[in-house]
């Protein structure tokens, strides 16, 4: 997951902070396994009240998302029909035209 970097364990030879390391290693395991860490910020877009083209990047089709941040009193959605291609744009949908920051996972 590009979300968690990779833990490198170094071998000490110190028992205590071996130990350390191998919580850390399930740690980083256990994040790792959270997709909605598995994301990116986008904004601020501006969503229309009918279906808006929002660029992802993320090179695969999200798996979802929501806005971080509403510059206005609106609902934002995702409508049920999205493009073809979903690797690098989603539709978004606002009840009110309204500039957002989303994060897209």
């Amino acid at each position: 997951m590009p979300g968690v970097p990779p833990f490198r364990r170094e071998h000490t030879g110190n028992a205590p902070l071996d130990r350390i390391q191998d919580n850390v290693a399930a740690l980083q395991k256990a994040l790792s396994l959270v997709q909605l860490l598995d994301g990116k910020l986008v904004g601020p877009v501006t969503i229309g009240a009918t279906s808006t083209v929002v660029s992802h990047a993320l090179g695969r089709a999200p798996r979802g998302a929501f806005a971080i941040d509403l510059r206005g009193d609106a609902r934002v959605w995702r409508p049920s029909t999205q493009p073809t291609d979903a690797t690098q744009d989603m539709y978004m949908q606002a009840s009110t035209s309204v500039t957002a920051t989303l994060w897209v996972w």
